[in-house]
């Protein structure tokens, strides 16, 4: 099958931002979910989404949001693929948000203990940020 909108997404967000590369497709069709690596090492089918979008703004995720939503596309969101639950469950007509290009640290409020991180931000990586604040 076909996904007609990937030309219509690298308008909206830049060639850079999508890809429907099999590469890319494949390498996140699940998560650290053991059932989905036995699944696919016993040769099963795991389907990859039709195409992954790296946004690297709010602004771009609000964009892919919208544009999904008056397709009625699914979004399926992907951090960095750490998850453990089988959270990753795209079809080939999902599009995969590949947070991993947002993992800035948006602030560490040592006063108050707060600490706000993009959704892509590494948790070990996340962790040393607060610890270098003491």
């Amino acid at each position: 099958m076909t996904f007609s909108h990937t030309q219509a997404l690298s308008d909206l967000l830049g060639a850079s931002r999508v890809s429907s590369a099999e590469a890319d497709t494949h390498q996140r069709r699940f998560d650290r979910w053991c059932v989905k690596h036995y699944r696919d090492w016993r040769g099963q089918t795991v389907t990859a989404p039709a195409c992954v979008v790296s946004p690297r703004t709010t602004a771009e995720v609000q964009a892919l949001i919208c544009y999904a939503n008056q397709h009625a596309i699914a979004v399926i969101p992907y951090g960095l693929g750490s998850g453990v639950c089988g959270g990753i469950e795209p079809k080939g007509d999902d599009i995969l948000l590949d947070m991993s290009r947002m993992n800035q640290v948006c602030e560490i409020n040592s006063t108050d203990l707060l600490a706000t991180f993009e959704a892509g931000k590494n948790g070990l990586e996340a962790e040393e940020a607060v610890a270098a604040h003491g």
